[in-house]
């Protein structure tokens, strides 16, 4: 499979977000941690590359992206949402690393419609609290989405964790 790489400014609501896309097959999202330095991912980028088409944008607040405006979690989500569909990206995977996870989570919960599946990687604030992600699979029973099997990895209360999902908890 050949690899097509390209970079782009892309209009958000007050900002012009730097975003580039590498590779051919299924769109996957990738939320980098920092904020700042989305080039850490480059050795992941290159292990997916022929799998999926990723997508990574460096965050407002660092250039090449607009260095100034709204910082809030909305803000991003809104960020988020303008990538997605400048790239015509209706639910892609999305995967998170550090803040990049819990912004991931953040944006799950707001725009539970726009994803596809979560991967979510040392994220702040999800270790052994469950109630973003509890509220990300409220969000998606609600609006009659099935999700896949969700089963943490190295959680130390992961029974307590699973058992919480399971039985519908909410925020």
């Amino acid at each position: 499979m050949t690899s097509r790489t390209r970079e782009c400014m892309i209009d958000a609501p007050g900002a012009r977000i730097y975003c580039k896309t590498i590779g051919s097959g299924p769109p996957l999202l990738l939320l980098h941690g920092g904020p700042g330095l989305s080039e850490y991912l480059d050795t992941l980028v290159a292990e997916l590359d022929g799998l999926v088409t990723t997508a990574r944008y460096q965050q407002r607040g660092l250039a090449p992206s607009v260095v100034s405006g709204d910082i809030s979690i909305e803000g991003h989500v809104a960020d988020a949402v303008a990538v997605m569909d400048a790239l015509g990206w209706d639910r892609p995977l999305v995967i998170g690393h550090s803040w990049g996870g819990h912004f991931a989570l953040h944006l799950a919960v707001a725009r539970p419609a726009r994803i596809g599946g979560l991967v979510i990687i040392d994220a702040l604030g999800a270790v052994g609290d469950y109630r973003a992600l509890a509220a990300f699979v409220a969000a998606h029973r609600d609006a009659g989405v099935t999700l896949p099997a969700i089963r943490p990895i190295g959680f130390p209360d992961a029974p307590h964790y699973l058992a919480t999902l399971e039985a519908g908890a909410t925020c």
